[in-house]
This record gives structure tokens, C-alpha cells and sequence, in this order.
């Protein structure tokens, strides 16, 4: 087992200036060995992170140097339990993982749809109608929820559940994202 011990200092020489002093120290204990792993990123999205770790605390970094490579970062989810039949409607076991303007891909979702509205726990509606007849139980994947930007030499250091998938894509360029997994003590 090892320690983490996140250190995070800001100081002034005064009340007066436009800096102050704040200081955040913590430990996190973490297990088994620290995963790391380099995407080079595009405009395109692509899997960063899958469901396949315990509860673990996340270093991001967005190495690039030029202003305008900016990474995105979202959850995306898949769940196959949808049932749909030619209606923009979709029943689901849980729509607590979805939220509207998702997008939504699938056997018999058109290209470009996403979730129109959250009607209720087990249903939402999609933005167009689905295709293709009949479908029991398919396997559809959201995404993506953005919830972390990082711009040319910034991280983010967060906790990550495990049981969302995460993707990432670039606004334009190719810069390189850095991941450190840290799994966190049962």
C-alpha cells in the first residue's frame, strides 16, 4: 500500500493584494500498483477510462503547450436494457444515468440522435424516431456529459466510482492526455 499526499499552497504577503492564502492537505491511501496510460487525442471521441476499476481517484493532465488544444472529458454510459419499437420512445430499466442532450448510438438509432427529454425513471425520448422494428433488451451507449475541460498544461485530480465510463476529445489539434489511476483502500 502507498500514500498519496496531495499538497495544494497559494500565499500572500498581505490581506491587501489580489492573492490569498490558502493551503489544502490530505492523504489517500491507495492499493496495488498506480495505472498509467497516454492518449494522443483528435477531434473524435474516444474511451479513456472503462468500468472495469474499483473506486479510484483519477490524475488528469493535458500536456500540450498550444492554447488552443483543449480536452474535453465526459461520462459515457451503455445500458442494455432499452426496448423500443419505430417510436422515438425507450423504455429502460433506469434513466438515472442519462440526461437530455446525450448523445444516443445503437442498432436502429439514426445517426445524430440524442435524448430529447427524460420523460420519466424507465423512459425517455429520443430525438428521432428509431428504425428497424422491434427491439427487446438493446444494447444502446450515452455519451457524453461533460464535466471536466482542461486546457493547454492543466490536470484535474477527482474521484472516479468505476461505474461510468469515460471518454475524451480534443477541440482541435492532437495534444497528449495523461491518466494516472489511483485505486483507493476498500
Amino acid at each position: 500500500m502507498a500514500t498519496l499526499k496531495p499538497t495544494l499552497t497559494l500565499s500572500s504577503t498581505d490581506a491587501l493584494s489580489d492573492v490569498t492564502s490558502f493551503s489544502v492537505t490530505n492523504n489517500l491511501s491507495i492499493l496495488g500498483d498506480i495505472q498509467r496510460v497516454s492518449f494522443v487525442m483528435s477531434t473524435t471521441s474516444q474511451d479513456i477510462l472503462s468500468n472495469a476499476y474499483n473506486k479510484s481517484y483519477v490524475f488528469a493532465k493535458n500536456t500540450s503547450a498550444t492554447a488552443s488544444e483543449i480536452i474535453t472529458i465526459g461520462k459515457k454510459s451503455t445500458d442494455a436494457t432499452c426496448d423500443y419499437n419505430n417510436s422515438p420512445t425507450i423504455t429502460m430499466d433506469s434513466t438515472a444515468n442519462i440526461s437530455a442532450g446525450m448523445s444516443v448510438s445503437g442498432t436502429g438509432i439514426p445517426g445524430g440522435a440524442t435524448v430529447q427529454q427524460i420523460q420519466s425513471a424507465v423512459r425517455f425520448e429520443l430525438s428521432a424516431s428509431t428504425t428497424g422494428g422491434s427491439v427487446t433488451n438493446g444494447t444502446l451507449t450515452f455519451g457524453t456529459e461533460d464535466f471536466i475541460t482542461l486546457g493547454a498544461g492543466e490536470f484535474a485530480f477527482f474521484p472516479w466510482s468505476g461505474t461510468e465510463n469515460l471518454d475524451a476529445l480534443s477541440a482541435s489539434g492532437t495534444p497528449t492526455l495523461e491518466i494516472m489511476i489511483f485505486e483507493a483502500t476498500a
